[in-house]
């Protein structure tokens, strides 16, 4: 099981990148103290110059990595940085994404060093881009830059759950397709589904009411596996019912201990 930290104080900004920053002794706390969620440029409610906000602007901050951590995988995920950037750890290019509104992670492990600070630099680009959504064709509002989402820090064992995206179609028939870390290969998923019922019939406000047996299946050789099954006494959501489901995956070693949900 992995437990997760919440990093959105004590970050340090600066409005222009510059590769001297990433030196291991560049003053970073010399830059303007931030909290996120943030923006590389707060813009008056009139009219205003849309190339204020596009620039590669450097957010910074110091992250200890306790020894103990060692051997395990540290996982740092950004939910929101427009429009592209980079991530660098102690002044080494880490990782890079694009496209703003796509969340995604940084496996620290190969970056860090354990039991001392750490130095996390974002390079966040706010430039338009034609190959970066949402630009490209014709778009009718002006854009904004920066970390302007939910930073947070997971520490889990080497086996562990990578991704689960859940389908399902109008007659209750539910597709979990689960990606895992090479380290669970052939260790067992359990999942299940569990009725929310609001205000459903036959239900309680707030009754948990199991739907589905529980489904065991494996993770093969390629980390990954298909799930499928059909929720018996399927009922459909409506506003006068609104009825809700929670689906949930959870990896457990051969001594049947949960290691991931």
């Amino acid at each position: 099981m992995g437990k997760r930290l919440y990093l959105d104080n004590d970050w340090f900004f600066n409005e222009a990148f510059e590769e001297g920053m990433l030196m291991p002794d560049y003053d970073f706390e010399n830059n303007e103290k931030i909290r996120l969620p943030h923006t590389v440029k707060e813009t008056p409610l009139h009219y205003f110059d849309e190339h204020e906000y596009q620039k590669e602007a450097a957010y910074f901050k110091s992250l200890y990595i306790p020894a103990e951590w060692e051997g395990k995988d540290i996982l740092l995920t950004f939910e929101g940085v427009l429009h592209s950037c980079v991530v660098y750890v102690n002044g080494n290019a880490a990782a890079s994404h694009e496209c703003g509104y796509t969340a995604f992670r940084v496996r620290l492990n190969s970056w860090v060093k354990y039991g001392e600070d750490n130095i996390i630099t974002v390079k966040a680009d706010s430039r338009e881009d034609q190959n970066i959504p949402p630009f490209g064709f014709v778009i009718d509002y002006m854009t904004y830059g920066g970390i302007y989402r939910d930073v947070y820090l997971e520490v889990k064992d080497t086996a562990h759950l990578d991704d689960v995206f859940v389908s399902g179609d109008m007659n209750g028939n539910i597709r979990l397709e689960v990606s895992a870390t090479k380290e669970a290969q052939d260790m067992k998923l359990e999942s299940y589904v569990i009725a929310l019922a609001k205000t459903g019939e036959g239900y309680s406000e707030g009754e948990a009411v199991p739907f589905v047996s529980t489904v065991y299946s494996r993770v093969n050789e390629r980390k990954e596996t298909v799930i499928e099954e059909k929720v018996s006494d399927f009922r459909r959501w409506s506003t006068k019912h609104p009825n809700l489901y929670l689906m949930r995956v959870i990896l457990k070693n051969e001594n049947d201990e949960i290691l991931d949900s």
